[in-house]
């Protein structure tokens, strides 16, 4: 049933079961409750799944479109191939492109597009910031080149560093909740955009890999001249700490990049990322305003034209940005809860009203919360809140004060029928989450009432990024979807092309250390005998567990517990294959100098290397 409405084309990912199985399991359910409970009419076909009106409006302005920009003769924007615009300047002597999309397949469609108007080669990248919507598709521009090998990438300063903190420490973990966020296990109609782009491309197939900026900035302003074209990089943090807007004299144009999109911005992210400064955002906004930009456009969503309209835009989003701000504090400041303080907030009726500041990415809510953790921390300042119990505790403690589990199914399914899913969706989940104080037909049930009221409050949400994630809940809870993981193919790729220290730096998050080693040190070296490959000095590396951490050093000792001579090739293949571990370090290209293979093992069994 709820295959029909959220089917994907991503088979290999279906588990086992059917239609019929999940419906006789209901069935049976009712026919030995011991209350008779109502099964609410959710819908039973793929076209008559709903979405709210003003999101289903909002995916038209992400048709797909190379647009040429009013009043030039070489500033274009390719908007709907990919989650972000990817813009191109065509100068004297070759062409500029800012931000080159998230993927390969998608990059080499919007380069086909943009073939039709000029075969001029690429003479820079310009990289608005470190996500990878705006950076993953680099190579096919590069290999654009004069040389087909090399281009000038400028960013900001720290926007290579963002970039790999942000892939390596928490990448998988990035990777599966943006997968939910922006429904790429979705299909139509369930899915109906990203909220700032048509989709979320090539996450499961030509995702490529990003290269590094080779100019980088770390002044307020820079001027560039890259064929014939004069650009000012002006660094305006906002979503990102590394924000570069792009401001064009000649046709007076700012490329706004992620500062200003047609949506109340992503003050948070659900997806998950560091805080983000709004203040600091406000004022990156008025300094996008003292430009004075006849022609604005955006990394995502549709150009602004007329410099008063833009003015008026740019004005009202700052504003609602600061407004969110000052009554979030002024609401701290009364000592609310940060969940009252979400609930209480709402934008002034005239800035509500404007599409562009309407909440089909972030939004208001989520946004009071990320500010009061910002200014706090997570505690709220509750004494219930200060040693809570986990959700798994409180679900045991919520059933035995219901009585049993029966109980609170029969309270969950009431609240459904009522339609407040929220608190139907909080009961069953509790059910779920205690699963040892159930009988099997209450756990199906429950199981069943969770999905429904995922796709309820799915299809209630203006924010494409929630509707996203509860349809996407609702595949993974009924078992339609299996775990959500990052590819093997993308881990690999990560491990045979990023430094030997990035990778190590992984693994301290991979770190889990088993109890015998508290109080232990223990140390490991591999001497690499080429370094061809490796860009750092010192001919090895040596990873040392101490007080039940890790630490590397790019330097090899004999004085380890275990000293092991390969190749840096070998080296990575080794640790880009863990399954084959044991094999692979019993081959020639590894050759034990101190220690032996099965310490060697008992060290390397200590890190989770799937994630």
């Amino acid at each position: 049933m709820i295959q029909q409405l959220l089917d994907t084309n991503t088979t290999t990912l279906l588990l086992a079961g059917t239609v019929a199985t999940a419906a006789l399991a209901y069935i049976l359910y009712h026919a030995t409750s011991k209350t008779k409970t109502k099964k609410h009419n959710i819908h039973n076909s793929s076209s008559s799944l709903y979405c709210n009106h003003d999101l289903k409006q909002h995916t038209h302005i992400f048709k797909q479109q190379v647009l040429q920009i009013q009043n030039t003769n070489n500033v274009y924007v390719a908007i709907g191939y990919s989650l972000a615009n990817c813009i191109m300047i065509e100068g004297d002597t070759g062409i500029i492109i800012i931000d080159t999309t998230e993927s390969l397949s998608s990059a080499l469609v919007v380069l086909d597009e943009f073939r039709k108007i000029t075969n001029k080669p690429v003479a820079g990248i310009i990289y608005t910031h470190f996500h990878h919507d705006h950076v993953g598709g680099s190579e096919v521009f590069i290999k654009e080149s004069i040389d087909g090998k090399t281009c000038p990438i400028w960013a900001q300063e720290t926007t290579e560093e963002r970039i790999s903190n942000f892939n390596s420490i928490i990448g998988p973990l990035a990777y599966v909740r943006a997968t939910k966020m922006y429904g790429t296990k979705l299909d139509k109609p369930s899915f109906e955009n990203c909220g700032i782009g048509p989709f979320l491309a090539g996450v499961d197939d030509t995702q490529g890999l990003e290269n590094s900026p080779t100019h980088t900035y770390n002044t307020p302003t820079h001027t560039i001249n890259i064929a014939g074209i004069e650009l000012q990089l002006i660094h305006c943090p906002g979503e990102t700490d590394d924000q570069t807007v792009v401001y064009m004299p000649r046709h007076n144009i700012l490329f706004a990049a992620d500062n200003y999109y047609e949506s109340f911005p992503n003050l948070y992210t659900i997806r998950g990322a560091p805080n983000r400064d709004v203040v600091q955002w406000a004022n990156s906004i008025d300094i996008m305003i003292n430009t004075s930009p006849d022609v604005m456009v955006p990394s995502h969503t549709l150009p602004v034209y007329g410099a008063k309209e833009i003015q008026i835009r740019l004005q009202n989003y700052r504003d609602a940005i600061q407004y969110v701000h000052d009554q979030t504090v002024r609401l701290m400041l009364k000592n609310y809860h940060p969940d009252e303080i979400a609930s209480m907030i709402q934008l002034p009726s005239n800035l509500r009203d404007c599409e562009y500041l309407k909440e089909f990415y972030g939004t208001v809510g989520w946004s009071a919360k990320a500010i009061f953790d910002g200014y706090m921390g997570w505690y709220s300042g509750d004494e219930c809140d200060l040693m809570k119990l986990t959700p798994t505790e409180y679900a045991h403690r919520l059933i035995d004060l219901a009585g049993d589990s029966q109980t609170v199914l029969d309270k969950a399914q009431r609240a459904f029928d009522d339609q407040d899913y929220q608190w139907a969706l909080e009961l069953s989940s509790a059910i779920l989450r205690a699963q040892e104080k159930s009988t099997r037909h209450v756990i199906k049930a429950a199981k069943e009432l969770k999905t429904q009221c995922c796709l309820q409050l799915g299809q209630q949400q203006i924010s494409a990024n929630s509707r996203n994630w509860y349809l996407t809940s609702a595949l993974l809870n009924e078992g339609k979807v299996s775990e959500i993981k990052v590819p093997k193919k993308h881990l690999k790729n990560f491990i045979l092309t990023k430094p030997l220290g990035m990778i190590f730096s992984t693994m301290c998050v991979r770190f889990n250390p088993s109890k015998s080693l508290a109080g232990v040190t223990k140390s490991l070296s591999f001497i690499l005998k080429d370094r061809e490959m490796e860009r750092e000095a010192a001919d090895g590396w040596t990873l040392t567990i101490r007080n039940c951490v890790l630490y590397s050093k790019n330097e090899a000792s004999l004085d380890s517990d275990i000293v092991i001579e390969t190749t840096e090739k070998a080296l990575r293949l080794l640790f880009a294959q863990p399954s084959s571990i044991a094999k692979s370090v019993l081959s020639s290209d590894f050759s034990v100098k101190k220690g032996d293979v099965r310490t060697f093992l008992q060290f390397i069994r200590n890190f989770d290397l799937d994630l």
